[in-house]
């Protein structure tokens, strides 16, 4: 592969030990997270080795290192490795917050992965917390029309739904759903969720008319999208 060549050529061109390398094998850890998505063990070794040069080169705190220790938190996020997922997250805040300002968008999105990850291991009280303390810092400096935001308001809805407290998530839903046009436009696969999830809750809380308009808003963006015919 491309990313292979340009390993090759980096050991080359620099010591096994130079930070350029360190950046080739993160990227080639980063495309194999696309590329082969199941394929954990592989991107791990090749974060863990780019990690490794930048510990072995004095830098093992500097802001490409906490990169990289983000990018090995996203797998284990991924792999379903959750635990590890929140021990990393945890420690690039801590130190993330010590080299950026804790408006900066790195620092901010932290919230947003620790709350995904205790939102997988059932401690919905703490993805709550951390759901919204995502949301309360990010909104007023980036705005609302972001995926992230339509993420958070998203799974926020989720653990209502789980709870049984379907006002709340159906009024969730609805700050989702706008986000996600806001975002996506109107005719995308994920508004057309957003209003099935809608849809289903408007059941389940006896409001006929809105569970109509809800699917039927759904159907039409499918046949517009050419899903269903």
């Amino acid at each position: 592969s491309l990313y292979q060549e340009a390993l090759t050529l980096s050991k080359t061109h620099h010591d096994i030990c130079h930070e350029h390398v360190s950046s080739t094998l993160n990227c080639i850890g980063v495309l194999f997270s696309h590329a082969i998505p199941t394929g954990h063990d592989k991107i791990l070794t090749a974060f863990q080795q780019a990690l490794d040069i930048c510990t072995a080169l004095g830098k093992s705190n500097d802001l490409q290192a906490l990169t990289i220790r983000y990018n090995m938190a996203r797998c284990h996020l991924k792999s379903g490795t959750y635990e590890d997922a929140i021990h990393l997250i945890e420690e690039v805040r801590k130190l993330r917050s010590e080299l950026l300002p804790c408006s900066h968008v790195d620092v901010i999105i932290t919230h947003l992965h620790s709350a995904m990850a205790h939102d997988k291991l059932g401690q919905q009280d703490k993805a709550l917390d951390l759901y919204r303390t995502f949301l309360n810092i990010f909104m007023p400096i980036y705005g609302r029309d972001h995926e992230y935001v339509e993420q958070a308001e998203e799974r926020i809805a989720d653990i209502y739904v789980a709870r049984n407290e379907l006002r709340k998530a159906f009024d969730a839903y609805f700050k989702a759903l706008r986000t996600s046009m806001a975002v996506r436009g109107h005719h995308n696969l994920k508004t057309a969720d957003m209003l099935h999830k809608i849809g289903l809750v408007c059941n389940e809380l006896s409001d006929t008319e809105g569970c109509l308009a809800a699917f039927k808003e759904e159907l039409s963006i499918l046949q517009h999208c050419n899903i269903g015919n």
